[in-house]
C-alpha cells in the first residue's frame, strides 16, 4: 500500500536546518546503533556555533561547514552517498551566496529568468510523487520515517540528470526515492537569454508511517 507524504522544491540554499538547545542535543550525537550522526558545538544561547560536520547512518560524511549564531555562514561541503564530495555552497546567514563544484568550476543555474516546469505544474508533480512511491518495506517494518534531500538537474530537454541524495534516511528509501526520480515525466526545461539551460534543485522528500 503506497504511503501520501508531502514534497515542496526548495532552491539550493533555503534547505530546512534545525537547531537544537543545550537540553536537546550534546556536542556529538550519534546514531541508534551506535555511529556518529554529527559533531559541532553550541554558544551560550544553544545555537549551533563554529565547524560541524553532520554524517549518514553508514558512517560517511553528508555535510560539514561553519555556522555563526545557529546559521550556515562561510564555506559548507556537501557529500554524495558514496562518500565524494559533490558541491560547494558559500553562505552568509542561511542566504546561498555562490555554488560550485569541488574543483572550482560552476554548476547548474538555480534561478533563472524563465524556470523549467513540471507538466500540469507543481500540485501535478506532488500527485505524480504521491501515487509513485511505495514505502520500502524493510524502512516500514523497523519504523523508520523522516525526510530525504535528493539533488537533481533539469537538463536542457527537461528530463531528470544527476540524481544524488543529499540527506539519506534509509538505504531502501534512498533507492526509492531515486527510482521514482529517475523515472519522472519530461519537463519543459528552464531559459536563460533565449536558451535551454540547465537548472538545479533540491526536493526534501518527508516519509511518515500512518498511526497505528
Amino acid at each position: 500500500m503506497k504511503d501520501i507524504f508531502k514534497a515542496l522544491i526548495l532552491a539550493v540554499g533555503f534547505l530546512f536546518i534545525p537547531t537544537y538547545s543545550q537540553a536537546q542535543a550534546s556536542d556529538t550525537t550519534y546514531f541508534n546503533h551506535g555511529v556518529i550522526s554529527k559533531i559541532g558545538s553550541y554558544d551560550s544561547k544553544g545555537r549551533e556555533k563554529g565547524h560541524w560536520i553532520y554524517y549518514r547512518e553508514n558512517g560517511l560524511k553528508e555535510r560539514e561547514g561553519n555556522y555563526s549564531k545557529g546559521k550556515y555562514n562561510g564555506k559548507w561541503l556537501f557529500y554524495g552517498i558514496d562518500g565524494e564530495p559533490t558541491e560547494i555552497g558559500v553562505y552568509k546567514k542561511n542566504v546561498l551566496l555562490k555554488t560550485t563544484l569541488p574543483d572550482g568550476s560552476p554548476v547548474a543555474f538555480t534561478t533563472i529568468e524563465s524556470m523549467p516546469d513540471y507538466p500540469g505544474g507543481e500540485e501535478a508533480m506532488m500527485m505524480y510523487l504521491a501515487n509513485a512511491i511505495t514505502y520500502p518495506a524493510d524502512a516500514k517494518e523497523e519504523g523508520v520515517e523522516g525526510e530525504v534531500v535528493v539533488s537533481f538537474l533539469i537538463g536542457t530537454e527537461g528530463w531528470i540528470e544527476d540524481i544524488n541524495i543529499l540527506k539519506s534516511v534509509h538505504p531502501s528509501i534512498d533507492t526509492e526515492v531515486i527510482r521514482i526520480m529517475s523515472a519522472m515525466p519530461q519537463w519543459t526545461p528552464g531559459y536563460q537569454d533565449g536558451k535551454p539551460v540547465k537548472v538545479q534543485y533540491n526536493l526534501p522528500v518527508n516519509f511518515k508511517l500512518p498511526k497505528k
